[in-house]
C-alpha cells in the first residue's frame, strides 16, 4: 500500500487553450492530489485520487478565463516490471466538479472525467504525464496535458 501526494500542473491543450474560435481558452492549472494505491498483483495496483486544479487567468479577448476543477478518481496502475520502482501505465475515471471563471451562475458542474498516462516511479518519488480529460463528452473542448511529480509515503 502507498499513500501519496502529487504536485501537478495542467497544461491546456486543444480547443481548452485556444484563443481562436470562440475566444474561450484558458491559462495553466496548477493541482495537489492525495493519492493511495493498493498492490492487487505483482505488476498491478489499484488506485485512488483526490485533489483539485486552481486555474490561472489568461486573457482571453472577451476578458480573463480560469478553470477550477475538484477531482475524485479511481482506476489502476500497470507496471512494465514486477518490482514498485520503474516505468508504469496508468488510467483513471472519476467526478470532476469543474467552473470556469467568471461565470454567470458561479456554480460548479459535476463532470465524468478520464487521466491516461505512463510514468516512472523510484524509491520515494513518482513522475507522470497523462492525458486528463475533465469532460469525457466533450474531450476535446476539455483536454489538458497533466504533469506531475508525487512523494509516496511508504510503511502503510
Amino acid at each position: 500500500r502507498v499513500l501519496g501526494l502529487d504536485a501537478a500542473v495542467l497544461v491546456p491543450v486543444g480547443a481548452l487553450s485556444s484563443t481562436g474560435g470562440n475566444g474561450n481558452g484558458v491559462g495553466m492549472s496548477y493541482a495537489v492530489f492525495v493519492r493511495y494505491e493498493q498492490k492487487t498483483a505483482p505488476n498491478m495496483s489499484l488506485t485512488a485520487r483526490l485533489g483539485g486544479l486552481r486555474g490561472s487567468a489568461k486573457d482571453s479577448g472577451l476578458g480573463s478565463l480560469a478553470l477550477d476543477a475538484y477531482s475524485a478518481l479511481v482506476g489502476g496502475v500497470y507496471r512494465l516490471q514486477p518490482s514498485s520502482d520503474g516505468i508504469f501505465l496508468s488510467g483513471e475515471v472519476g467526478a470532476n466538479m469543474v467552473q470556469f471563471s467568471p461565470s454567470s451562475t458561479g456554480a460548479f458542474e459535476t463532470k465524468l472525467g478520464a487521466v491516461l498516462g505512463a510514468g516512472y516511479r523510484t524509491d520515494v518519488l513518482t513522475f507522470r504525464a497523462a492525458l486528463n480529460l475533465l469532460d469525457v463528452s466533450k474531450a476535446q473542448d476539455t483536454m489538458g496535458v497533466l504533469i506531475s511529480v508525487g512523494w509516496d509515503f511508504k510503511g502503510l
